[in-house]
């Protein structure tokens, strides 16, 4: 029984994730394959992400710098916490596969398309 109960006061949510990594280096790739990593500002509701600080790869490679960067949330599809600083608030997401089911938690709610 208290093991249950100190299971359910760990879970984390995909919201709770989402609040733990603002302010934060982020990487977030796209449907198309092209990645962005840098410090996540803001995001909505419907996943639209406001970066601060942002590189944009494509096939690895570094193809350009931003200041600040929006992406349109239906292009998202996963925001990884960069391994370089996201620990904090308890969270050490090492693999993409849990932050890729925050993003399919926002697709099946029908938040994000």
């Amino acid at each position: 029984m208290a093991d249950q109960q100190q299971q359910q006061a760990t879970k984390k949510t995909p919201s709770d994730f989402l609040k733990g990594v603002l302010g934060r280096p982020v990487d977030v790739k796209l449907n198309n394959g092209v990645e962005y990593k840098g410090v996540l500002a803001c995001l909505d509701g419907f996943m639209n992400i406001a970066m601060e600080q942002t590189q944009e790869y494509a096939n690895g490679q570094l193809k350009a710098q931003y200041g600040d960067c929006f992406i349109r949330g239906n292009n998202v599809l996963y925001i990884s916490a960069s391994k370089l600083g996201c620990r904090g608030n308890g969270y050490a997401y090492e693999s993409w596969l849990e932050v890729l089911l925050v993003c399919s938690w926002y697709r099946i709610r029908g938040l994000i398309r």
